[in-house]
């Protein structure tokens, strides 16, 4: 999240798992390098961005309430393939035959 603010910015950063600390995966501290000439305006980007307490609160709440599953009854659009669009993903897919290349009586 803190590279993407950085990036919309314009300021390039390389984030790296902390060396600190226990490792928790995607959850795992980062530090978060950019260059040096760009140090002051991603400081002032980043303590722009902090959300108060409330914001994170109400972010939160509209979160868990949000909706992931349609309401019964709602119709839902189940996109089907065209039969020509999956023989062409077969087709591209599948491995090379020689053999099928060849002409009868060559």
């Amino acid at each position: 999240m803190v590279s993407e603010w950085l990036l919309e910015a314009g300021i390039r950063s390389l984030a790296q798992m902390s060396s600190e600390g226990i490792r928790l995966g995607a959850a795992a501290p980062r530090d978060i390098y950019v260059a040096e000439k760009d140090y002051d305006r991603a400081v002032e980007v980043l303590n722009a961005e902090v959300p108060s307490e409330e914001e994170l609160a109400a972010l939160s709440e509209a979160a868990a309430t949000q909706s992931t599953q349609p309401d019964k009854g709602d119709p839902v659009d189940i996109p089907i393939p065209k039969r020509d669009d999956f023989e062409k993903l077969v087709r591209r897919a599948a491995p090379p035959n020689p053999e099928a290349d060849e002409k009868p009586g060559t």
